[in-house]
């Protein structure tokens, strides 16, 4: 069962991890002459992975960057775009994915919104790739969608332990693997009016 991390940013990449958590490839999108991702590159490349899941890490616009400026209408758009094209991509292929917003994973990976924190932390658990797949900067993407994998991964377990209620399954299931507990769900008590 591989798992597949998406980082649908502006120089966005993803990651597959096997089973036990060792990554098997990561890159960036395959970009057209427009500069859009290239749908159906990105389709070709993913169906042969056989991805059994997907996180896909869940953001919005960015309102006020740190110097002050705002994220414009178009970069909003163009983005969307991108996240829409990574999405479409999933859904063709049929692989089922789940969403991680950036403050949460990031959270339980232990990185911040320092993205050397995540070059960082890739090279850190998968040293074999440091000087290929994480070596340069601009790599940090390549890093993030192995993360947002990771936390996939490990969020998955902890769902599934969740829904059997068993501690000593997350024993077994979790060894040396910090999990998240699963998302609560918020569930209404009133009752609507017939």
């Amino acid at each position: 069962m591989a798992h597949l991390g998406v980082d649908p940013g502006k120089n966005g990449a993803w990651a597959l991890l096997d089973r036990d958590g060792r990554l098997v490839d990561a890159d960036h999108f395959p970009l057209d002459a427009t500069g859009e991702i290239d749908a159906a590159a990105l389709a070709s490349a993913w169906r042969g992975l056989k991805a059994s899941h997907a996180t896909v890490e869940l953001v919005g616009s960015m309102g006020a960057a740190k110097d002050g400026r705002r994220q414009g209408v178009a970069g909003m758009f163009n983005f969307g775009r991108r996240y829409g094209a990574v999405l479409a991509v999933l859904d063709v292929l049929g692989i089922p994915r789940d969403d991680a917003r950036p403050d949460v994973w990031k959270r339980a990976v232990g990185v911040t919104s320092d993205k050397g924190t995540s070059l960082a932390a890739a090279r850190g658990l998968w040293p074999a790739h440091a000087e290929t797949t994480f070596r340069r900067v601009k790599d940090e993407a390549r890093a993030e969608a192995a993360l947002i994998a990771r936390y996939g991964m490990r969020a998955g377990v902890a769902k599934k332990v969740a829904s059997h209620g068993s501690e000593a399954l997350c024993l077994t299931a979790c060894t040396s693997v910090r999990t998240q507990s699963a998302p609560r769900v918020r569930t209404s008590t009133r009752r609507r009016a017939a």
